[in-house]
C-alpha cells in the first residue's frame, strides 16, 4: 500500500520522532499503528525503506522476544 503511494511507513531515530508521530495521529485514536522496523537475519532490526539497523531503541521490558512475535 505504501509503495503504491510513494511513501513508506515510519522510521524512529529518537525520542523526538516518537512524539512527532503522537502529535500527528489524531487524539482519539486507540488503535495500534505500524512502524517500518522489521527482524532481519541474524537477529537484527532493519528498516523497511532499506536503511540500516537503527541506534535508538526503546522497547518494553523483556523485548524483543526473539522466539515469538
Amino acid at each position: 500500500y505504501c509503495r503504491e503511494w510513494f511513501t513508506d511507513l515510519a522510521t524512529v531515530e529518537s525520542m523526538d520522532d516518537v512524539n512527532r508521530l503522537v502529535n500527528i495521529v489524531d487524539a482519539e485514536y486507540s488503535g495500534s499503528v505500524w512502524i517500518g522496523l522489521k527482524r532481519g537475519t541474524q537477529k537484527r532490526w532493519v528498516w523497511s525503506n532499506g536503511e540500516n539497523k537503527t541506534q535508538y531503541n526503546n522497547w518494553a521490558s523483556g523485548e524483543p522476544d526473539w522466539d515469538g512475535d
